[in-house]
């Protein structure tokens, strides 16, 4: 079978645009790689916040940061400091949940239990040790 000439300008048209469509498959944006998880805990247990500016998430950083200062100001540093890390830090593992969970992860979801836990026992400790400290 032999092909026209105008049949075979549409059909070398159409190849050279799905040759073009297949090269900018390869070039689209990949998403993002996912920040550790655990350098943003360690970050939010050096400065209040800083895990959530790890996430670029940086109004929330400095909001808990912020609140951290205040509170250390405005009431005692032994309670504006574990307030404001206690509160980074569940910020932090929300907003990473939020941005980065895979649904069905076993992986996440015991990241989320251990450090649901650790929160509660820190914090406790934090808040108790502060209020006694600012009690003398």
């Amino acid at each position: 079978m032999t092909l026209d000439p105008e049949a075979k300008a549409r059909i070398e048209a159409e190849e050279a645009y799905r040759a073009q469509v297949r090269a900018n498959l390869g070039t689209q944006e990949r998403p993002e790689p996912r920040p550790n998880y655990w350098t943003g805990i360690l970050l939010n247990f050096l400065v209040s916040g800083a895990g959530l500016m790890y996430l670029r998430e940086w109004g929330a950083g400095l909001v808990w940061l912020s609140v951290a200062i205040l509170l250390s100001f405005a009431v005692s540093p032994f309670v504006g400091w574990p307030v404001g890390f206690f509160g980074s830090l569940w910020s932090y593992n929300n907003t990473y949940d939020e941005k980065f969970e895979v649904s069905g992860d076993k992986a996440s979801k015991q990241q989320d239990a251990i450090t649901r836990i650790l929160l509660l026992i820190i914090a406790g400790t934090l808040l108790v040790g502060g209020f006694l400290l600012s009690q003398r």
